[in-house]
């Protein structure tokens, strides 16, 4: 929800002022180089410097605003794990150190943002300093053309009211800059770990026949869960997978409904590597029974329908029974 907010900005105000703040700067270069090119040029020296610090200044502090969005991510996170275990904090009495986990991940997103806003402290008023010694040029060169007479007072005093035209938007890119890189630190750009083969078919009329064939898995590198399973499943037949806690009998069942790739070996559907299928025929074909059951916030008569929308009321009292 913060992060759709902060992208928010990017669409309905970054975009529409940065093109404005361009028209009007090319438009008042225009005007200023009709009045007089040399000056007109001279005028433009800041604006390398600007653009250059712009840039470091977005390299810098685009980290900075992703550390903070990451650190406010984890802070929510902390609250809602103490709003929902608020029963089992209070019976084991550890309000004293959930408090103090709080206060940790709260210190962290306030560091984070104070280091962003301290290299924005720094970079605004360089964009300003630059912008004036624009006006520094103009009227000291002004003066100096003016007193040759090859430039007009009254040219000299119409180019200073210009500067504040032309200098304002430039300002303004270098707060639209900060705002820029704080809309795109909120982008969630990480791409799925399963997808979709680009040739990938759908799951068509299965039959139901499930094969491990060589089957190897781990969450972690040097910690295997499965080594080299073998077994067939065949239409209609009742398996049950019997061991003690972490052995990784729910990880079989996740490989099948595909929610991770084995290491080596092939998991199959009627004959039909996983990694071949596309993922909702496949996920459609598959009907999990939870040891724990999740509700969602609606009635049960919704709940049970969840797996099927279009499901009539008797069939969901007939699922139920």
């Amino acid at each position: 929800v913060n992060d759709t907010s902060n992208f928010e900005l990017l669409y309905a105000h970054l975009i529409p002022e940065l093109c404005t703040n361009l028209l009007t700067v090319f438009g008042v270069l225009a005007v200023l180089l009709t009045i007089n090119w040399q000056l007109g040029l001279l005028t433009c020296i800041p604006i390398p410097f600007i653009f250059a610090a712009g840039w470091v200044f977005s390299t810098k502090v685009q980290p900075c605003f992703r550390r903070s969005q990451k650190a406010l991510a984890e802070l929510n996170a902390k609250l809602q794990d103490n709003f929902s275990g608020m029963h089992e904090i209070q019976s084991f009495g550890t309000q004293a150190q959930e408090l103090q986990n709080v206060s940790v991940c709260t210190g962290h997103f306030t560091k984070a943002m104070l280091h962003a806003l301290n290299l924005s402290a720094i970079f605004h008023p360089s964009v300003e300093f630059c912008s004036s010694m624009g006006t520094v040029i103009v009227v000291g060169l002004g003066g100096v053309l003016a007193l040759r007479g090859q430039l007009s007072v009254a040219d000299v005093v119409a180019f200073l009211l210009y500067l504040s035209l032309f200098y304002t938007p430039i300002a303004g890119l270098g707060r639209l800059l900060e705002e820029m890189q704080q809309a795109l630190a909120a982008v969630l750009d990480t791409p799925p770990d399963i997808a979709d083969a680009p040739d990938a078919k759908p799951l068509n009329n299965p039959k139901g026949r499930i094969s491990f064939e060589n089957v190897s898995f781990a969450y972690q590198k040097d910690q295997p869960v499965l080594q080299n399973i073998s077994f067939s499943c065949e239409p209609g037949e009742m398996v049950a997978l019997v061991g003690p806690t972490g052995v990784g009998k729910t990880t079989l069942t996740q490989l099948i409904s595909r929610f991770y790739d084995p290491d080596e070996g092939v998991v199959r559907i009627d004959g039909q590597d996983l990694r071949g299928l596309r993922l909702q025929s496949l996920r459609q074909a598959v009907a999990p029974v939870l040891q724990d059951t999740f509700l969602f916030n609606a009635t049960i008569l919704e709940n049970i329908r969840i797996g099927r929308k279009g499901a009539t009321d008797e069939e969901v009292l007939e699922a139920a029974r």
